[in-house]
């Protein structure tokens, strides 16, 4: 995880490393966010732990969000556009699914405008009037393209947590990947490959498909054998 809040002057700290003991892991988390301590070396409590806590998970949620946006990036599914301060800001959407972008875009507030004296505005029928420019509207739509990218990642982090829970058992059962420091940096890739497996009915998904090649057709009945992975064998 990343150490600080701060983007500044800090560390990555693994709390999962192929190099390390067991020993060494546990440390490391215990001192870097189970039981840290301040600058003056006094361990953190109460709302101050929490408080704590909470900023380095944020923070590595910011991590997992950055990298997902550059996926998305990568398979032109977003693109990048704009000089916005904030970085996060200069993406428009391609091919996400732009009514659930929309309905947050419409609910990200928006500050009415004032006259010089801090009043707020109001048009000829009493309606407020909105402070919505052009550059407003286009930092509010890259906004919201953003919180429903974060939404899915975050989602995404939830539910494979809850079909362990429920079905897949402990990770460890399963391969991880390391990178060439010995950093833990997808614990997923032998676990995804099992998941159809189990979450299967034991029918086939779906069986009228079309224009498929002759090696997955019955030749009798005309119709998808349902045997993907017998054709591929064959051939």
């Amino acid at each position: 995880m990343w150490e600080n809040g701060e983007i500044v002057n800090e560390e990555f700290v693994s709390f999962n490393n192929k190099n390390h003991t067991i020993d060494q892991d546990i440390k490391n988390a215990e001192d870097y966010f189970f039981a840290p301590k301040d600058e003056n070396g006094n361990p953190y409590t109460g709302s101050d732990l929490i408080e704590y806590q909470r900023l380095m998970i944020a923070r590595n949620l910011q991590e997992v969000l950055e990298k997902q946006i550059k996926a998305l990036e990568d398979a032109k599914l977003i693109i990048k556009v704009g000089d916005d301060p904030i970085n996060l800001y200069n993406y428009k959407n391609v091919g996400l699914d732009a009514a659930a972008i929309e309905s947050i875009y419409k609910a990200i507030p928006v500050s009415p405008k004032k006259d010089a004296n801090g009043n707020i505005m109001r048009d000829d029928h009493g309606n407020v009037i909105y402070a919505d420019d052009g550059n407003r509207m286009a930092r509010r739509k890259a906004m919201a393209l953003i919180l429903y990218i974060s939404d899915i990642s975050n989602k995404a982090i939830m539910s494979g947590i809850e079909w362990e829970k429920l079905f897949s058992g402990n990770p460890s059962f399963y391969k991880w990947k390391y990178d060439d420091d010995g950093n833990l940096i997808d614990r997923t890739v032998d676990e995804l490959k099992r998941l159809g497996g189990q979450g299967s009915t034991g029918d086939n998904n779906y069986l009228e498909l079309q224009c498929l090649p002759d090696k997955y057709i019955d030749k009798e009945t005309g119709k998808f054998t349902g045997r993907y992975v017998c054709g591929e064998i064959q051939n």
